[in-house]
């Protein structure tokens, strides 16, 4: 059965009919790491240098006669961090054998990157409960353990740091990085690794912008109202065309000097001229550390 590519797109009641001319990327029939896989990805976004993404890993997941791919980041060398609903349908030891993960890769089809094995995947126990009733997800978080530990090696491999709370919501600029085409209204990935600068945002003016898109009337300056429809867990970055869209699910944004890994890419809004929304890394750091000892 064909699968939608791993993507959610923000469905906040309000603006449903808004979203409705979104670009839905699928997979293609292929082997699993090398096929030709029909996502987006950065839009607008550069090469990424040598170096300047060791972290971010590509999770490529095998769906009978498609395949989906994600972003994901390495938070030590058995884990990566992802959005829940990227791997949500891979709960048994049969369906995580359909994941792979590769690591350190500059090109996607690059031969000289072994794809790993999965040995588990964890989903937050509050994964998939809506807010206010509506469709904006929080708890979009995963664990996605290596069967074996990842090859650490400077610049080509590593951990990123977890963010512990200090990154600040107001215009910290921030990176962004994925593979797939850099145009919104293509389906099909680029073989480089992309990458984008963005910025943070506090949920009160992802709201206001939220509100200038749609025109839906609420009320921003009410505390009570925009933690209704863009709760504390969740964080919002913004850099006007340059974005995360579909098929970037779960990839990392990463803040600051020296860099944190701030956010996990959850939804994003109005294709790629509005906010995109991250589940908010620190937020998690208990439950991460009670599956990685982190």
């Amino acid at each position: 059965m064909t699968q939608q590519v791993y993507h959610r797109v923000l469905t906040l009641a309000f603006a449903i009919n808004m979203l409705a001319g979104a670009v839905h990327g699928r997979g293609v029939t292929g082997d699993v790491i090398s096929a030709e896989l029909r996502v987006q990805k950065i839009h607008n976004g550069s090469p990424a240098e040598p170096g300047s993404h060791p972290y971010i890993a590509l999770i490529v997941m095998d769906n009978h006669l498609d395949f989906s791919i994600c972003g994901g980041t390495l938070i030590s060398s058995q884990w990566v961090l992802t959005a829940a609903h990227c791997v949500d349908e891979f709960k048994t030891k049969e369906q995580m054998k359909k994941i792979k993960v590769k690591l350190g890769a500059l090109k996607f089809d690059d031969p000289k990157i072994k794809p790993l094995d999965v040995e588990d995947v964890i989903i937050h126990y509050n994964y998939g409960k809506s807010v206010t009733g509506e469709e904006i997800s929080v708890n979009d978080i995963a664990l996605v353990k290596l069967k074996e530990p990842a090859s650490i090696k400077t610049n080509v491999v590593e951990v990123a740091k977890l963010d512990d709370g200090k990154t600040s919501d107001e215009r910290t600029q921030c990176v962004i990085s994925g593979w797939g085409d850099t145009k919104a209204n293509q389906i099909r990935h680029t073989n480089d690794l992309m990458e984008a600068t963005t910025y943070t945002m506090t949920n009160k003016a992802c709201l206001d912008l939220i509100h200038k898109l749609t025109d839906h009337e609420f009320d921003s300056d009410d505390d009570a109202d925009v933690d209704d429809f863009i709760p504390e867990k969740l964080i919002c970055a913004y850099n006007a065309d340059k974005a995360m869209v579909q098929g970037d699910s779960g990839g990392p944004l990463v803040c600051g000097s020296p860099k944190v890994l701030v956010g996990v890419f959850a939804e994003f809004f109005w294709n790629a001229e509005g906010p995109q929304i991250f589940t908010r890394v620190w937020q998690y750091r208990g439950w991460i550390r009670r599956y990685t000892g982190l």
